[in-house]
Parts: C-alpha cells; sequence; structure tokens
C-alpha cells in the first residue's frame, strides 16, 4: 500500500511541476505588463555632458527631473491596438501622452516608439537588450542637436507598483 502511494505521489508532483512551467510569454506579453513600467537606471556611454557642460555616466539623478523618475509607461494592445500611454509624474492633473508601439523583428530585440524623455517627440527604434518578467532595458544611440557628440543611453525599467 506505501508503495502506490508512493507512485502516486510522485506522479502527482511531476504533474505539478511540469504544469507550473507552461509556456514562455512572448516578448509582447511581458512588455504590455498591466501594471506599467517605472524608469528604475539610465546611463550614458560616453558619460553624458550637459547644457552646462558638466558629464555624468549616471543619468537617472542628473538628467531626469525627480518627476520623470515618477512617469509610469504603458504598452498596452486591445481592441484599440498596439500603443503606449505615458502617465506623467510632472503634471498633477493626470495628464497622459499616448503613441503607438510595435517590434521591428519577430524575437522582440528591436521595439519602436515615442522614447517618452525626448523633447523631439520623435519615434526611434531601440535595441531591446532585456525583457524579463519584471525588467525591460534597451540602448539607444543618438546625436545631441547642434553638436557631434555620440552617445548610448541604457534605460531600464521595473514593473510600476
Amino acid at each position: 500500500m506505501k508503495r502506490v502511494i508512493s507512485v502516486a505521489t510522485v506522479v502527482a508532483l511531476a504533474a505539478v511541476i511540469f504544469s507550473s512551467c507552461g509556456s514562455e510569454k512572448t516578448p509582447e506579453e511581458l512588455l504590455t505588463y498591466k501594471n506599467g513600467w517605472k524608469m528604475s537606471k539610465a546611463t550614458s556611454t560616453p558619460a553624458y555632458k550637459n547644457n552646462d557642460g558638466v558629464e555624468d555616466a549616471d543619468l537617472f539623478e542628473s538628467y531626469f527631473y525627480e518627476c520623470e523618475q515618477k512617469d509610469v509607461l504603458y504598452f498596452k494592445s486591445d481592441g484599440d491596438g498596439k500603443r503606449t500611454v505615458l502617465a506623467h509624474g510632472c503634471f498633477d492633473d493626470g495628464k497622459e501622452t499616448t503613441g503607438t508601439w510595435e517590434f521591428s523583428d519577430s524575437d522582440g530585440k528591436l521595439l519602436k516608439f515615442r522614447i517618452p524623455f525626448f523633447e523631439e517627440e520623435k519615434y526611434a527604434t531601440v535595441d531591446v537588450t532585456k525583457l524579463e518578467e519584471d525588467v525591460f532595458e534597451f540602448t539607444y544611440s543618438w546625436t545631441k542637436a547642434g553638436t557631434t557628440d555620440e552617445y548610448k543611453f541604457r534605460i531600464t525599467y521595473a514593473h510600476a507598483k
């Protein structure tokens, strides 16, 4: 009798383990996390030279306003199509900016959307370097307007609460 119970226990345990593995989420499923994404880290290579001539590789504290650090970026894919919604931390009136997004490749490594913190409000394709259950990270290379200074920003987002 003990042997039958032991075999049944092993079979039940194996069924639970295999069913919990499930299939991996697609890049779209990971990106469209329902509570949105909040910036957690931002760096520049080389160090970003601001308008005062000060260079800083850690952009989170030096480049972004405190209220911008509170922005929540949502990637949505529903009946209204693929769209982004940025809930601005700098405005008390609940102001939002919307746009569209799309993966430019099949494996979710190239993402085109309006980068929220660039004043030009242009759409750009970024390199997705990490897209996991609780981390979204991309790099974006650009030349600062009016200069020949080239930078590569690495922006990391974590789940908004």
